[in-house]
């Protein structure tokens, strides 16, 4: 019953919700008919069926009972786009003073309004940027370039301001070296305040080796040293190496040839203390070329300091020459000095050779019998 009752009443609602749609029956004219109203006749009555305008967006029936929607406009107020992103045309840069380029800011949104970029550098002793982004280097270093938006939003470039070398030179001091010897490179760097002065410096032969910028002679013979910068700069020069004991077991083997020629027999150089005395005397003409020592006694008086006695004696010097070879052919090219070498009552021999502080050679010729 309880079910019945719910459910009339659920009728009767819906009966009661749908009186507004119904015609209404009375007599005479309704107020509020206009135009456009239909009039539907009954016998002895009128009825009026009013057709009233509805608000905007409701439902308005014609006179066929057909629905419309009533179309509406809404109008939205847009906001002006901000600055969301800017993109430089680099991130980073190298210059070198006075170097200029030109850093393009892109916004996003391209249709922000209004961006109000500015830009900044953190460090005008490097690099300064003019209020349209010209960049111009200034000073070593490196400076932050930064362009801002009026929002704050922000986008910033790297620039290394670098001074190049742009001249080397290597050379070294003497002609020649003899092998034992520590060679200092001479190097020179321009400009002096250069950010990258690093180099390196490699040899063209094994015959020595480089160290903290010297030459370790380790052998005879001539190589080049090149030094090359980090920017490709190159400066090279030439280095000579002799070996005095090839050098003057060189002289040996030339002087017994000439002897050979002569039918004489070869002389020894096993003689220690000769030996000692041909590089005193050596030293000695580089001191004074002559016969005559620094002191001012004869020279075979160093033959007598270093243990030779009783034995005739000879002596030969030289300078200047660069090779054994051209050093024999002058002596034997000289009356005196060919005398000393093809005595028959020679039998031992011993060469000095040294060099001088300017890299000169002098050579030391000592005979005994």
């Amino acid at each position: 019953m309880g079910l019945r009752l719910c459910i009339c009443s659920v009728v009767l609602l819906l009966l009661c919700s749908a009186c507004a749609s119904l015609p209404r029956w009375g007599t005479g004219t309704p107020s509020g008919l206009t135009a456009g109203s239909t009039v539907s006749s009954q016998p002895g009555t009128t009825a009026y069926s009013i057709g009233a305008s509805t608000t905007a967006g409701q439902e308005q029936t014609d006179v066929s009972g057909t629905a419309k929607a009533q179309e509406t406009t809404t109008k939205k107020e847009t906001l002006p786009a901000t600055v969301r992103e800017i993109r430089l045309s680099a991130a980073e840069k190298t210059l070198e003073p006075s170097q200029q380029f030109s850093l393009k800011a892109e916004v996003l949104p391209k249709e922000a309004a209004n961006p109000g970029l500015s830009y900044r550098s953190d460090d005008p002793k490097v690099a300064t940027v003019s209020e349209n982004g010209k960049v111009t280097a200034v000073g070593a270093g490196t400076a932050i370039i930064r362009c801002t938006a009026k929002n704050g939003v922000l986008a910033q470039c790297k620039v290394r301001v670098m001074i190049p070398l742009k001249q080397v030179s290597l050379s070294v001091d003497k002609p020649r070296y003899a092998v034992g010897d520590t060679v200092p490179l001479r190097i020179q760097l321009s400009p002096e305040n250069a950010t990258d002065p690093s180099y390196s410096i490699t040899t063209s032969s094994a015959i020595a080796g480089v160290s903290e910028n010297q030459l370790q002679c380790k052998a005879g013979g001539s190589l080049t040293v090149t030094l090359t910068t980090k920017n490709g700069l190159k400066a090279s020069c030439t280095v000579n190496i002799i070996d005095p004991e090839a050098f003057s077991a060189e002289v040996v083997r030339l002087t017994n040839e000439e002897r050979a020629k002569e039918g004489l027999s070869a002389l020894t150089a096993a003689n220690k203390d000769l030996k000692q005395a041909a590089l005193l005397r050596a030293h000695e003409s580089a001191e004074l070329f002559s016969h005559t020592r620094p002191d001012g006694r004869d020279c075979f008086t160093a033959f007598l300091e270093c243990g030779i006695r009783n034995v005739s004696m000879g002596e030969n010097l030289a300078m200047g020459y660069t090779t054994p070879a051209a050093v024999v052919a002058d002596w034997m090219n000289s009356p005196g000095h060919r005398a000393n070498m093809l005595d028959s009552d020679f039998t031992q021999i011993a060469i000095g050779v040294v060099l001088d502080d300017n890299g000169k050679v002098f050579w030391a010729m000592n005979l005994i019998s």
